[in-house]
């Protein structure tokens, strides 16, 4: 990339767009400065002691005329300071001239690309020979993404010699980082690495940089401590809330000079920016609507006077829309087609994924009209009308105006200082781990005591009679310590008379990745609900346990959040009471030696020792295939209300896995004496007292048939070489169970016919059956499936159903035929790698290569494997529907029926 680092008369790098705009840039600071008390009396307190001497700090953060604020404190404190902006539009430069000259290393310039963006990303982390940075001032956690992804790299590197490949990904700023990563390896393949162990750790501004922060934690990827400034009272409740109140109305005068009085404007979400948001767009004269998917902000929207309503009912009567939800794909491109010619279209989230900037740039013959920098009409070809997109997509508030006013900005940046100094002054001490912290209420309440007095507001006194009164100190904090609705992890579930109900905390530890689930029930083992969750408290967090073999530890600290969750919503009194077990499945069946086996004792160990949950050694297994197929049978019967009716009238169920599939129903006791026993000495048929009822349960477990070990097993019988399961265009490895196996297309591409020729060698459907019906494998069926009126297929069967349109993804069941995998197949195989997507934009990124082998592996086990008829009707099933309420059907449902009655002593179950 031709772009050069220059450097003041003082030796000091910078790259930004114009210096002679420094001095405008000074001007401008200094008037900033008299708008910011927060930092300027951070400055006073702290700068003669010079508590970050020697630190030095790289900031990815918008580079403003209030950021060059911040950055001058963080230097008058004694840091050094390097920093780039975390927008491409944000900049503004005469900011960035002035910090350039006179206090820090600025990379960065209103307008740049992707690839400029992430070059001055780099030079800001690089601090040459000497090392660096120490602490990172992060907001939407690029940074932090870079450092990590780097890492990663370097160990991957270091492991294999594998180097990253960016057309790995279709993400086009992913590739820029990968890029960036790949340059690096090439000069120094510890770079990131020696960053890591330096850092000291992170403050971050931003709710989705948090988020980012929070998976990494549940993950156990994140590498060093990091401060969620974002949930700081003082920055959540007024940047967010006021800033945007000011700061939205600006930008959209200044873009469009639109009158907003009397139009009709929609703002998509409703959490603090979105009500700052709304506020103003109301304030304005506007009649505004709301989207949003929390009932609880939905009904302080409606209680605000304002119309909550889905975008899809309203999309052709709004004049403006605003997204504010951080999340992604909110306003996509069918949208845009039915909205109002001209309606303005703008986002004030962190990044460019809420709105689908791909799907609009990509549509046939569409066509861009720049009016202004940062204000474009798009005119769609076959309606001749169009939409006014403001700020590509991208922070309209500071790509088409300045952002924050000063006052609300110090408030957040004052936190980032404390942040910072926190940090920093417990480098040595050990109490910040690899975690997530938010910054105590009573630092809150000093940030806010030092604005107010430039607002001319002077604070009440409390008596020392009046504190005890209330049970505050008389100098505060006076918030408890949960105020803040984005707290959810620490609520608790305080529910009355749960005395007569049982609960079961159930962890999955699948093979793709962990889960949790919360059950109660009744004293008839009916489901009860679970405050404002429903029937069911659910979370996971990837990846499964499996991916941790050579680290235990590691592995059981996957499963902390997830044990946290489950904490926050059992009523604490009786937690003590509350059976915890974790089942792993496939993926750990596979590890070999005792490396399982050491996984699950760190996890006891992790139980053991963090939780007070009820509790046994026992409760923590490798489950059976044969125990995990009985459970999920035993759940989605449950569910059905079909355990206290005769065997006929109950249901066959077939569960697709990652590492294995099960099939399990009910026989008669005829049948079931006919039953012979499993070559590994399981017995085919199990015994069990269900609800007054008894069953004979057939249930066998295929390992390394469920969908992703399949995968491996198929690219076997290739032995390395090209594969026609392979779509056109597919080159790299498969990893499964620790083992790459090479990914390679025949020169003609994938083909229906030869796929599944090597599918049915895969499912050995010649082998020896030496009883008188099989299924595949040698593997006795049970009599078959013919006389089974109801058959329940589940798990990636739904969901790659779903994703190819077999079934409505948004249902909880739907009806289906095995002909219809093998329909789909037959198109996904005469399609190349860079077609398929576009033919099933639904199906995940990382699994199109494989959909061609996938959809002919399901037909073939359904039809071929598993006997059942190609144009038989079926039922795939993701969740049912029980006292009104979606309830996954899992097997972790009927573990947890059989240890709650177990526990307490109750005999509605046995097996034998």
């Amino acid at each position: 990339m031709a772009l050069l680092v220059e450097k003041t008369t003082s030796g000091r790098e910078y790259k930004v767009k114009d210096m002679s705009q420094a001095d405008f840039g000074r001007l401008e600071i200094e008037l900033a400065e008299v708008e910011m008390p927060g930092l300027m009396a951070s400055r006073t307190e702290f700068g003669p002691s010079q508590p970050f001497k020697g630190a030095k700090i790289t900031g990815s953060l918008h580079m403003t005329i209030q950021t060059a604020v911040l950055i001058e404190t963080l230097t008058a404190l004694g840091a050094e300071v390097r920093w780039c902006s975390c927008n491409i539009f944000s900049t503004q430069d005469h900011a960035a001239a002035a910090i350039a000259r006179d206090s820090a290393a600025v990379f960065a310039w209103k307008g740049e690309t992707l690839q400029e963006y992430w070059w001055c990303t780099e030079r800001a982390l690089d601090w040459g020979p000497g090392g660096g940075p120490d602490l990172i001032v992060d907001d939407g956690g690029d940074a932090t993404l870079l450092i990590h992804e780097g890492v990663k790299a370097e160990e991957e590197f270091a492991k294999n010699g594998t180097i990253p490949d960016p057309t790995s990904t279709d993400n086009v700023e992913f590739q820029l980082v990968l890029t960036i990563i790949k340059e690096s390896l090439k000069t120094d393949p510890l770079r990131y690495t020696k960053m890591k162990e330096r850092l000291v750790g992170v403050s971050e501004e931003t709710t989705t940089g948090v988020k980012r922060l929070y998976q990494m934690q549940a993950n156990g990827t994140l590498l060093f401590p990091a401060i969620n400034v974002n949930d700081s009272v003082t920055k959540s409740k007024f940047d967010n809330l006021y800033g945007c109140r000011h700061s939205l109305p600006d930008g959209l005068m200044r873009a469009t000079d639109v009158m907003i009085a009397g139009k009709v404007a929609l703002v998509a979400g409703y959490g603090d920016v979105g009500k700052g948001c709304a506020a103003a767009m109301k304030q304005a004269g506007a009649r505004v609507i709301v989207t949003e998917i929390d009932p609880i902000c939905a009904l302080q929207a409606t209680m605000e006077g304002l119309q909550v309503l889905p975008l899809e009912d309203v999309v052709s009567e709004v004049d403006i829309f605003v997204t504010t939800t951080g999340n992604k794909d909110i306003i996509m491109v069918d949208h845009m087609r039915k909205m109002k010619n001209n309606a303005i279209v703008c986002n004030i989230g962190h990044f460019d994924n809420e709105i689908d900037m791909h799907g609009l740039e990509t549509f046939p013959g569409v066509k861009r009209i720049t009016i202004k920098p940062q204000t474009d009409r798009w005119v769609f070809p076959d309606t001749n009308s169009g939409i006014i997109l403001l700020a590509e997509g991208r922070l309209m508030n500071l790509g088409c105006a300045t952002g924050h006013p000063s006052f609300v900005m110090s408030c957040s940046f004052t936190n980032q200082v404390i942040a910072q100094l926190e940090l920093w002054n417990e480098r040595s001490s050990g109490n910040y781990e690899k975690k997530v912290y938010v910054l105590p209420k009573h630092l809150d309440e000093k940030v806010a005591a030092l604005h107010l007095g430039k607002l001319g507001a002077k604070l009440t006194k409390l008596t020392k009679d009046q504190a005890d009164y209330i049970s505050v100190p008389v100098e505060g904090p006076y918030k408890p310590a949960h105020y803040s609705h984005e707290h959810s992890h620490i609520r608790r579930n305080l529910l009355s008379n749960q005395t007569d109900s049982y609960y079961a905390v159930i962890f999955d530890a699948g093979s793709s990745g962990s889960r949790v689930h919360v059950f109660r029930f009744s004293q008839n083992l009916d489901l009860l609900p679970i405050g404002e969750y429903g029937l069911e408290v659910f979370d996971k967090v990837k990846p499964g346990l499996s991916s941790y073999e050579n680290d235990p530890k590691a592995a059981a600290k996957s499963l902390q959040p997830l044990l946290i969750k489950a904490e926050s919503v059992v009523p604490i009194n009786l937690h003590t009471d509350t059976p915890v077990e974790v089942g792993a499945t496939a993926g750990l069946r596979m590890l070999k030696g005792n490396r399982a086996e050491r996984i699950m004792q760190s996890v006891r160990n992790m139980l053991k020792n963090e939780s007070i949950f009820e509790y046994k050694d026992e409760w923590v297994s490798i489950l059976s295939g044969t125990q995990e197929g009985s459970y999920f049978w035993v759940s989605l019967n449950y569910l059905l209300r079909t355990l206290r009716k005769s065997y006929q009238n109950t249901v066959a169920t077939i569960d697709l896995g990652g590492g294995s599939v099960q099939m399990a129903f009910a026989l008669s006791k005829e049948n079931s004496e006919k039953a012979p026993i499993n070559l590994d000495g399981e017995k085919y048929v199990l015994q069990k007292s269900l609800m007054g009822a008894n069953y004979y349960l057939y249930v066998h477990s295929y390992l390394n048939y469920g969908l992703l070990a399949s995968r491996a097993e198929i690219l076997k019988v290739s032995r390395n070489s090209t594969s026609p399961c392979i779509l056109k265009g597919t080159y790299g490895y498969y990893t499964y169970g620790g083992v790459a196996y090479k990914v390679s297309p025949s020169p003609n591409g994938s083909s229906l016919r030869k796929c599944k020729a090597i599918v049915w060698k895969t499912l050995k459907l010649n082998a020896p059956c030496k009883y008188h019906t099989c299924s595949f494998n040698g593997v006795w069926n049970g009599g078959g499936l013919d006389a089974i009126k109801n058959i329940y297929i589940s798990s990636f069967f739904f969901d790659m159903a779903s994703e190819v349109n077999i079934v409505d993804p948004k249902a909880s069941s739907g009806k289906a035929k095995p002909i219809q995998y093998l329909n789909a197949a037959k198109i996904a195989c005469k399609l190349k790698a860079e077609e398929v997507k576009y033919v099933f934009p639904n199906v995940d990124s990382k699994d199109l290569p494989y959909l061609c082998m996938d959809m002919i592996y399901q037909f073939s086990l359904l039809v071929d494997g598993f006997g059942l008829n190609p144009h038989r009707e079926i039922t795939l099933v993701h969740d049912i529907n029980y006292n009104n309420n979606r309830v996954e059907a899992a097997w972790p449902l009927g573990c947890a029926i059989d240890v709650v009655s177990s526990s307490s002593s109750r005999t509605h179950i046995s097996s034998s």
